[in-house]
């Protein structure tokens, strides 16, 4: 019996959801008892995506926030089962000391490398990220 109720409540809130059953939140409503895990949500101002499969891709985004970000990869055949990728990337933020952040990185079959590029007082401190 209360498995037929919640598909009755179910089917009722599917058919109308700006005006749900009373005591059920709408869908434009955060519930009380399920508060979002990651905090606020950010709207996302523009973003892209490409992909050929087994050759080439891209995609980038940029929040309100201030997060940009951005990756393109080629895949470059080697022989008839083998195959080296190679990426680059770059992403941005603002630190919460509110200091803008920026990472560009290449990755191919010489490993991950970063270069980190960090701006104080009017200042670009560019600096390479050290390997462990």
């Amino acid at each position: 019996m209360q498995c037929f109720l919640s598909l009755f409540v179910a089917m009722v809130f599917a058919q109308n959801p700006e005006s749900p059953p009373a005591g059920f939140p709408s869908l434009r409503q955060s519930s009380p008892y399920y508060p979002n895990p990651y905090g606020p949500v950010i709207p996302i101002l523009r973003q892209h995506s490409n992909a050929e499969p087994g050759q080439s891709y891209n995609w980038g985004f940029e929040a309100a926030n201030g997060i940009t970000a951005e990756e393109s990869g080629n895949i470059i055949p080697l022989g008839p089962e083998l195959a080296d990728k190679q990426v680059t990337g770059s992403f941005s933020y603002i630190s919460p000391e509110g200091i803008p952040v920026s990472v560009r990185y290449y990755a191919d079959s010489n490993g991950f490398r970063p270069q980190v590029s960090i701006q104080q007082g009017g200042y670009r401190f560019p600096g390479q990220v050290q390997q462990p």
